[in-house]
């Protein structure tokens, strides 16, 4: 049985789009971050999009949609990816469009390398 995205994570079909840029963040930009460049990553779906009532705790811990078998996964994936982003002075966030798909964006500081 397939683990990754596919359609486990869209039964009705959907496509997966991940986009990459650097973002210029500004106090103006009405982001919780420091102002500076971010690496901005984005996934969208065309799925059926992440029901509303669930969008305000997909980055809880103790928050899953699964049934509690251990053969599947648990739904600690967004809380875990939550606390590694902002670990890493980024932010994330979910937006939805109920039955048109959903979109995951993702901050995270430029470093520059320094010898």
């Amino acid at each position: 049985m397939s683990r990754g995205w596919g359609p486990l994570h869209m039964p009705q079909g959907g496509k997966l789009v991940v986009a990459t840029k650097i973002a210029n963040v500004t106090i103006e930009s009405g982001l919780t971050l420091p102002p500076g460049d971010y690496v901005h990553i984005s996934f969208s779906d065309t799925g059926i999009g992440i029901p509303i009532k669930n969008l305000p705790k997909i980055f809880d811990p103790y928050f899953t949609t699964k049934n509690m078998d251990f053969n599947k996964g648990q739904g600690l994936g967004l809380s875990v990816c939550y606390a590694i982003i902002r670990k890493h002075g980024g932010m994330i966030s979910a937006n939805n469009v109920s039955g048109a798909g959903s979109i995951l964006n993702i901050w995270l500081p430029v470093y520059e390398k320094t010898m």
